[in-house]
């Protein structure tokens, strides 16, 4: 079930859709003056840290294909392996 909502999430926003949240808490059991009842969903709007290597635009800068390998062998040399 929560790999289903996943992957649905995931695919709206791989088409572009704006499915109105950005995270989601599944509660799997009701809990006295947190969770009212189990299974149902919380969806949450939580803004994107602009940095982050998944979700922010630093991803734009990243290199694509036979670029990923030079700019991997680059990082290493600068750590000192070859």
């Amino acid at each position: 079930m929560i790999a289903s909502l996943h992957a649905a999430q995931t695919l709206d926003l791989l088409d572009g859709s704006d499915i109105g949240f950005t995270s989601m808490l599944l509660p799997l059991a009701k809990v006295d003056g947190v969770f009212s009842e189990a299974y149902r969903p919380y969806r949450f709007r939580i803004a994107r840290n602009p940095e982050c290597l998944i979700c922010g635009a630093s991803q734009a800068i990243l290199p694509a294909g036979e670029d990923l390998d030079v700019a991997l062998d680059q990082a290493l040399a600068r750590l000192g392996h070859e």
